[in-house]
C-alpha cells in the first residue's frame, strides 16, 4: 500500500497455527516519500539469468534447483508529490533489513497521480522491428499482489515484440491531463539507448549560445567517456542513471525522410574515432541478428543497414501509447 509519509509498505497475510490472521511485512521502501500511487509489475527472467548487481539477485546462493528458482522479478513502481517515479524490486530472501533495493528513479516534468497498465494501441499502429535472437521475453499484468483472477501465464504474455523492451504497456497520467508511456528494458537495450540520450545531450551542450565566447583549449569534439552509457563507479546518481528521457530520444524521429542521415551525423560528426565503434558495439548487442546476417561487402552498405535497422527498432521503442 501507499502511504502520504512512509512511501510503499508490503505485506503478505498470514494465519497463525491457531487461525487467526495476521499481516506480515514482506519489504518496505528504504526512503520516506510522499506517495501518490504504485504499480506492481512482474518482469520474466530468461532462463538462468543472473544478475551482475549485488542489489538485483534473482536467486538464492542456496538455491540452485529449478523448483526454487523464481520466474519473475516483482517490480513495484511508485510516484510522489516531487514528480518523481521510483522502482523497487521485492528482495528473493526474506532478512531482518526489509528495505527493497531501489533500482531506477526517473525525474519527471509532473507528477503522476495514477500508474496503470493497458494493450491500448490500436493494432494498425503496431511496428515490426528488425528481428532479433535476444532470448529476453514477456510482458504484461501485474503480480500475484494485485486483485483479479487472470492467471500469472497470461499477465506476463506479451502484446508485441520488440527487441529488449520487457514492458511496453505501462500509462501514467497527471492532473492536467499529461499522457505517459512507460516501459522497462533489458540492459542491453537500455545501454544503447542510454548512449543516444548521451549523445543528443553532448552534442547540445556543444551547440553555440548567445554571447557565448569560445575559451582558448575548450573540447570542440565529443569523446567516448562523453557518452559512456554505464553509471558513474563511485555510486553517484546510479538509480537516476537508469531513467531514458523518451522526448529527448524523440527528436530523431521528427521530419521526414531526414531521420537517417540525422542519426548518422550524430554519430559520426563531431565525435572521435571511439563513439562510432561504441554505437556499432552497442547495436550488435540490442539487435545481433540484424547486425550479422546482412551479408553486406561494402562497408558503406553495412552501415546504411545498420542505420536503418536502428531507426526502425527506435520508432518501435518510441511508439505511443495511443
Amino acid at each position: 500500500m501507499s502511504t502520504s509519509q512512509d512511501s510503499l509498505l508490503a505485506f503478505e497475510l498470514k494465519t497463525t497455527t491457531s487461525g487467526h490472521p495476521f499481516l506480515d511485512t514482506l519489504f518496505s521502501d528504504g526512503r520516506s516519500r510522499v506517495s501518490l500511487h504504485h504499480l506492481i509489475v512482474p518482469i520474466p527472467l530468461a532462463e538462468g539469468q543472473v544478475s551482475k548487481k549485488p542489489n538485483q539477485e534473482v536467486s538464492s546462493p542456496k538455491s540452485t534447483s529449478k523448483s526454487t528458482t523464481p520466474k519473475y522479478r516483482t517490480l513495484v513502481l511508485i510516484s510522489d508529490k516531487y514528480s518523481s517515479l521510483t522502482g523497487l524490486v521485492q528482495p528473493v530472501n526474506r532478512t531482518l533489513r526489509s528495505a527493497a533495493p531501489t533500482v531506477f528513479e526517473a525525474s519527471l516534468p509532473r507528477s503522476v497521480t495514477r500508474l496503470r497498465r493497458g494493450t491500448i494501441r490500436p493494432p494498425w499502429r503496431s511496428t515490426n522491428p528488425p528481428s532479433t535472437n535476444t532470448s529476453t521475453t514477456g510482458r504484461s499484468s501485474h503480480s500475484h499482489f494485485t486483485n483479479g483472477e487472470t492467471s500469472m501465464s497470461s499477465k506476463l504474455a506479451s502484446s508485441r515484440s520488440v527487441p529488449g523492451v520487457l514492458i511496453d504497456d505501462i500509462i501514467g497520467t497527471a492532473t492536467d491531463g499529461t499522457l505517459f508511456a512507460f516501459s522497462i528494458l533489458d540492459e542491453p537495450a537500455w545501454r544503447f539507448l542510454k548512449f543516444l540520450e548521451n549523445l543528443l545531450r553532448a552534442k547540445e551542450s556543444l551547440k553555440p549560445k548567445p554571447d557565448f565566447r569560445e575559451e582558448k583549449g575548450e573540447k570542440s569534439y565529443i569523446t567516448r567517456r562523453d557518452v559512456d552509457p554505464e553509471p558513474d563507479p563511485r555510486g553517484y546518481g546510479q538509480s537516476t542513471a537508469y531513467h531514458i528521457n523518451g522526448d529527448v530520444l524523440a527528436s530523431l524521429l521528427e521530419g521526414y525522410g531526414s531521420q537517417k542521415s540525422s542519426l548518422r551525423q550524430l554519430v559520426s560528426e563531431g565525435t572521435d574515432d571511439e563513439v562510432p565503434e561504441m554505437f556499432k558495439e552497442l547495436f550488435q548487442e540490442v539487435l545481433p541478428q540484424a547486425a550479422h546476417s546482412n551479408g553486406f561487402t561494402d562497408e558503406d552498405e553495412a552501415d546504411e543497414h545498420m542505420i536503418s535497422c536502428v531507426m526502425q527498432w527506435l520508432r518501435g521503442v518510441l511508439e505511443s501509447i495511443l
